[in-house]
């Protein structure tokens, strides 16, 4: 190898050089006072500072590429969500700080084709193997594509885990939480010899952190800790109502049924403490678990519930064509049924419909906007007074169940 490759700068051009080190500037100061990073990095004195290097992380929040790339302490790329680049403000930040785009959940040969050259020339790449970000600090199955990838690419790995971040920035929360960010690097591994699906369960193991963690050693404060949750919370997991979680008018912790007038106090550490008696304590996790596990393994809202499964009286479905304006597609009212997803107007007269088999991946991304791409198109789906965390539950639960011959390989969150 070129000793020059031994330089962790080495390759990257003055430009992208200007951009880390500006970056990295800027990063300090919320870094060390809001963050509170500096001192909580592990195994950094093991992580190669020279060469090619697959840095594998798991997901919880929107600044993770900042968490662990700049921890690192050398430049590097980011493979992130295609959906970032369309926002007009951001897409030119994160481009100079070393992101490239992949369309999520189905094969990006142009997204490949970079990562290839990247680590070709030497550099630091940041991938999240679980394709997306969790809602509440559980692990979600890693894509089986990272075990083709790494194999192909005989590529040196490092784990990155960040065990707090979920409580820093939950997916489902309005404004973050003062709770100190850690980050583990793992010792440099190798997979030569193993098989694909060895390497996935040596991934999924590498990014395992615990969802039920809570920081107590430490000074943790937030504000409006309840905002955003009755979007991740579609139904209460008390009495099952739907749609009826809301944040208290007067205290922006709290969150109560308007079905059956249980309240809850939400803390900085994700829990639900209850403030109605015959309640106890527990995660949001765990709360989101019962409310959909009482749905059943072949979810509805109530058992008897007619067809259609799901339904919103308005919506509005659009196609995001690339490098173009919205173009809308139907408007209506909005039916998941078993097979399809349509749009009905007046008179029962059917303006679009999309069979679940056809549709390529169904995904939730920045402020919970939810898309589906049918035919390499994207499509935005738009329920309107309804949550679309909970349309995108229910259209990703029945979009697997149309296609059981690939279930084991469609990816498991939104």
């Amino acid at each position: 190898m070129d000793t020059r490759a031994r330089d962790p700068f080495y390759n990257i051009g003055l430009w992208p050089y200007l951009a880390f080190c500006l970056g990295w500037l800027i990063w300090m100061f919320p870094a060390v006072l809001f963050f509170r990073q500096v001192g909580r990095v592990k195994g950094r004195e093991t992580f190669p500072m020279d060469g090619p290097v697959l840095i594998l992380a798991n997901h919880t929040a929107a600044f993770d590429p900042a968490w662990v790339g700049f921890a690192a302490l050398r430049p590097c790329h980011y493979m992130a969500s295609a959906a970032l680049f369309r926002i007009r403000w951001l897409a030119p930040i994160i481009t100079a700080l070393g992101a490239f785009p992949k369309a999520k959940f189905t094969k990006d040969r142009d997204s490949m084709a970079k990562l290839n050259e990247l680590y070709d020339r030497g550099h630091c790449i940041v991938i999240f193997p679980e394709g997306t970000r969790t809602w509440d600090g559980r692990n979600i199955p890693v894509l089986p594509g990272i075990g083709r990838l790494v194999k192909r690419l005989n590529a040196r790995v490092v784990f990155a885990r960040m065990p707090t971040a979920f409580l820093a920035q939950p997916r489902w929360a309005s404004y973050p939480r003062y709770v100190p960010l850690s980050v583990e690097f793992s010792p440099p591994v190798t997979f030569e010899g193993k098989t694909e699906e060895e390497i996935v369960a040596a991934v999924n193991e590498g990014v395992r952190i615990d969802p039920e963690l809570e920081v107590l050693d430490v000074r943790c404060f937030g504000v409006r800790l309840a905002w955003g949750l009755p979007e991740y919370l579609w139904a209460c997991p008390h009495c099952l109502a739907e749609e009826s979680i809301v944040v208290s008018p007067t205290h922006s912790d709290e969150i109560s049924c308007r079905a059956c007038e249980s309240r809850w106090r939400i803390d900085v550490q994700a829990r639900l403490n209850p403030l109605t008696p015959g309640l106890h304590r527990e995660s949001v996790a765990r709360a989101h678990d019962r409310m959909t596990d009482r749905l059943g393994p072949r979810p509805r809202l109530r058992d008897d519930a007619p067809a259609p499964i799901l339904s919103a009286d308005r919506a509005r479905v659009q196609r995001m064509p690339r490098g173009g304006a919205p173009i809308i597609v139907a408007e209506g009212a909005l039916r998941l049924n078993e097979g399809s997803l349509s749009v009905v107007g007046e008179g029962g007269v059917l303006r679009w419909e999309q069979p679940l088999r056809e549709i390529e991946m169904v995904s939730l991304e920045v402020k919970n906007a939810l898309f589906i791409r049918v035919a390499g198109e994207l499509h935005q789906i738009f329920p309107e007074g309804q949550s679309t965390v909970k349309w995108g539950w229910f259209l990703h639960q029945w979009w697997i169940l149309s296609r059981p011959e690939d279930a084991a390989s469609l990816p498991q969150g939104l």
